[in-house]
């Protein structure tokens, strides 16, 4: 299997019935409730098999025919449900081949389209991020923030404000003077990570980004 992560919705008979699968790039499967977690995926494909897709909207019995590959997910459980991403500041992504055996987002087809950022809500599946409201902030420290940093500088779609209330300051996300949502922080330590392994043939010590979400119910797959 690819380096990527697979994600799909679990029909299969069983405890798992209804829940989001995530087979990570070693081939291990780990599920989730939608209804207790919010996930996001970084730069993930609406993957689609159209023809197997056209066979169920003709009638078919259902099987495998879609998912969500992605570079990495973090989980965010109920206890951070503040944090989540609203559907109202997002674009859905659906797919439901007994009506129309494709992605649909916006009215049109998006089959093998890459976003930046998707998240879920539920059991549905949302792209094209862009918060509508202003947000009330916690302090006046926490505003400052926002109207210094901005957006992720990673992706440029995740809020820097998301990011202050996860951390215990501004600096547990800043990386090289960047400032990182939590996705694209774990894909810059990683690959600061592999340069120490190849050239200290030892593993990098921990950060104070896992540090916090140990404490936290924020999970990385």
């Amino acid at each position: 299997m690819s380096g990527k992560y697979k994600v799909r919705f679990h029909l299969g008979k069983g405890k798992h019935y209804q829940q989001f699968q995530i087979t990570k790039p070693d081939g291990n499967k780990i599920y989730y409730d939608p209804s207790l977690v919010q996930l996001w995926m970084k730069n993930g494909t609406l993957v689609n098999h159209p023809k197997v897709a056209q066979k169920i909207h003709d009638g078919a019995n259902k099987t495998v025919c879609s998912w969500i590959e992605c570079e990495h997910i973090q989980v965010y459980g109920e206890s951070t449900k503040a944090l989540w991403l609203k559907s109202s500041d997002a674009i859905e992504a659906r797919y439901n081949p007994h009506k129309k055996p494709n992605w649909m987002v916006n009215g049109e087809i998006a089959d093998k389209k890459v976003y930046r950022l998707l998240f879920t809500e539920g059991r549905r599946v949302f792209v094209e991020y862009k918060p509508t409201e202003p947000r009330h902030y916690i302090n006046s420290w926490e505003k400052l923030s926002v109207e210094m940093h901005g957006m992720c500088d990673g992706c440029g779609e995740i809020p820097i404000d998301t990011i202050v209330e996860n951390a215990e300051s501004v600096g547990d996300y800043e990386w090289e003077g960047q400032t990182f949502c939590p996705p694209c922080l774990a894909d810059e330590m990683d690959s600061y990570g592999e340069h120490l392994k190849r050239m200290k043939d030892e593993k990098p010590h921990s950060t104070s980004i896992r540090e916090i979400n140990n404490l936290l119910d924020i999970r990385w797959c």
